[in-house]
């Protein structure tokens, strides 16, 4: 009889509250929460490639490493470094190309590639570091990441919130059968973030011509970043 009582409490919460599922069997509970919360970005990571070629390896190499300095010169000229904002090199190669003609595979050129990511607080000059990267000779933005500093702790405080209703919602579903939380059985968390990714192909000032460099700037919205959160706890009854 109580069991039967606790099964019709079960299906009563399953259409009472919405995002959220229980059931109990044998003096177990179990809750299922979840919730979503808007936060907004607070910084950036900007990924920017420097791309050269040549017949000669050394050539190919020393040009790049001109328009990368100058490149890297410039960025650091717009981040604030004293507010945590920095830039690193995330990798360099220089290999052989090779091209298929008259049915073999024959060299054709050198190819040197140097990526370094930009990390900035300052979310307004993000637009003006891309548009600047390129003009000094970058070839690609191939990565752009709007992000948030206290995701972790963002995350943990939507969990604590969760396993307070849970807890709660626990014990009011319980009530009615004449029993309450014990303890706790077994609890699974996730966190996850949905947007703050932004990707634009980004050609170099010389493909694009420096006057349609000048006449505009690249529209970058940072937006919203979604913060998924859920537990799935299983409580004993007493």
């Amino acid at each position: 009889m109580k069991k039967s009582f606790v099964a019709g409490i079960v299906l009563f919460a399953v259409i009472l509250f919405t995002g959220a599922f229980a059931f109990a069997e044998d003096g177990i509970i179990n809750i299922y929460l979840n919730k979503t919360k808007e936060l907004s970005p607070d910084k950036a990571e900007i990924v920017i490639s420097v791309e050269t070629s040549d017949k000669s390896s050394q050539v190919a190499a020393d040009e790049n490493k001109k328009i990368s300095l100058n490149v890297q010169k410039k960025v650091k000229s717009l981040i604030n470094t004293q507010n945590g904002d920095y830039v690193i090199t995330s990798n360099y190669s220089l290999s052989p190309r090779n091209e298929y003609k008259n049915g073999k595979t024959v060299f054709d050129k050198y190819v040197a590639i140097n990526t370094i990511t930009v990390y900035t607080k300052s979310l307004d000059k993000v637009s003006l570091i891309v548009d600047s990267a390129i003009k000094e000779g970058a070839t690609r933005v191939s990565n752009l990441n709007f992000k948030v500093t206290d995701y972790d702790k963002a995350c943990m405080n939507l969990l604590t919130e969760l396993m307070a209703q849970s807890k709660d919602r626990a014990n009011k579903l319980s009530a009615p059968a004449g029993t309450t939380v014990k303890g706790v059985k077994s609890i699974n968390t996730s966190c996850s973030m949905q947007g703050g990714t932004s990707f634009r192909k980004v050609y170099s000032a010389n493909a694009l011509g420096a006057s349609a460099m000048e006449d505009s700037s690249t529209p970058i919205e940072s937006g919203k970043l979604i913060l998924n959160a859920s537990v799935d706890v299983t409580y004993f009854l007493k």
